[in-house]
């Protein structure tokens, strides 16, 4: 749906643009799988031995460390865009641009990224797979198919690139606010 999108829109620069974009984002995705797949057995072991202070304590330690590498990516991605676009594709100096303002502003998703996949995991872990299966489906196609579609008719174009970033906060907001609500979900 993105390159079609951006096909629309941008036309075959701006698929070119996002094609580079989502060679780091893979990269970059893969490392907040991990930081969730490397949680679950832990918790899921705590979860079945009813240390549940440890099982809150796992999930802060996940939560953090999501945290501090969507921060890194981010600022990397302020400070560093044309580099990091630069070692994943070599086009036209308006495609590296676009790609490179693209890249700052879909890279804040990675804020947010971090939180959902370790909930998803975590959920999963503790036998609520239905919260877990409810997290993928915000973040990947409950709400991502409608910002994509919304986002660039109301703000224009460019406005694509944050598709990625308003999905997932969203679902990042939703879950804390279901967490808030419900805080023994995560405790019991």
């Amino acid at each position: 749906m993105f390159n079609v999108t951006f096909l629309h829109y941008l036309g075959d620069d701006g698929v070119t643009a996002y094609a580079m974009v989502n060679y780091i984002h893979t990269v970059l995705l893969m490392m907040f799988y991990g930081i969730g797949m490397a949680l679950q057995p832990i918790v899921s072991y705590h979860y079945g031995a009813k240390l549940m202070n440890r099982v809150t304590a796992l999930l802060k330690i996940g939560i953090t460390t999501a945290l501090i590498l969507g921060f890194v990516i981010v600022f990397a991605a302020m400070l560093f865009p044309t580099q990091i676009i630069a070692v994943f594709g070599d086009n036209t100096t308006e495609i590296r641009e676009m790609a490179s303002r693209g890249f700052v502003q879909f890279a804040i998703g990675y804020l947010f990224l971090g939180i959902n996949m370790v909930f998803a995991e975590f959920f999963q872990s503790i036998e609520k797979t239905r919260l877990a299966s409810l997290i993928m489906l915000l973040r990947s196609i409950l709400l991502f198919v409608p910002a994509l579609i919304v986002l660039p008719i109301v703000f224009g174009a460019n406005a694509i690139w944050w598709t990625f970033p308003v999905a997932e906060s969203i679902t990042a907001l939703l879950i804390l606010y279901y967490v808030k609500k419900n805080p023994k979900t995560i405790s019991s």
